[in-house]
């Protein structure tokens, strides 16, 4: 198993920013250097924001974070149900995420080495995660699976979908007046990213200690 591959799936086990994608921009001109590349992650997440903001009020509700949760959930079952079966067996699931890897082994030295950034950079955007969050791929597959029949069915998927929006949309809506505003939406941004951060280099250094 190669590892270092698998650290590109950690977003998985961070907060999960719902349908947010937090884009940064990775080029910049010479004379634009970091303001540069600032600037352009800025403009690109206002512009996220503005697409989740279908009525155009200023501030995302849950129900427009959740409009499109049927759809996408059809969509991911499509992709993944190869024998077309109306179900994600758990063999379709692995081969779905094929760089999914078992961090639990390593998850309370992960949490722990996590804290210590925390600690040491005083940056409070990073979020110490529960040791909980670094499961394996079949614990993944299992609670999403409710009924336990060894089958994903549109229903699950999509109330697993849900249940994860819900989630993301409270962690984003600081003042809890069901809205969340752009500089909320931003804010939480910069939790995700500082937080990925974090824990690739913890994962990366304990991976390192382990070979």
């Amino acid at each position: 198993m190669n590892f270092k591959k698998s650290l590109l799936n950690l977003s998985v086990v961070l907060l999960a920013v719902g349908g947010m994608n937090a884009a940064y921009a990775d080029n910049h001109d010479a004379r634009g250097g970091h303001q540069g590349k600032q600037k352009g992650g800025e403009h690109r997440l206002a512009g996220k924001f503005k697409r989740l903001d279908a009525d155009e009020s200023g501030a995302i509700t849950l129900d427009e974070m959740t409009a499109n949760v049927a759809d996408q959930a059809q969509q991911k079952l499509t992709r993944a149900d190869s024998d077309a079966s109306g179900a994600i067996s758990l063999e379709e699931y692995l081969a779905a995420k094929p760089h999914a890897h078992d961090f639990s082994a390593i998850a309370d030295a992960l949490v722990e080495c996590v804290a210590t950034i925390k600690a040491e950079s005083g940056d409070d955007n990073i979020v110490v995660p529960e040791a909980s969050k670094f499961t394996s791929p079949e614990a993944k597959f299992a609670a999403i699976d409710a009924n336990s029949d060894g089958g994903i069915t549109l229903d699950e998927l999509q109330t697993h979908m849900q249940t994860q929006i819900e989630s993301t949309f409270a962690a984003m809506d600081a003042d809890s007046n069901g809205e969340v505003t752009l500089d909320e939406f931003t804010a939480a941004a910069e939790v995700k990213k500082a937080t990925k951060q974090a824990v690739k280099q913890c994962a990366e250094e304990l991976l390192d200690d382990e070979e």
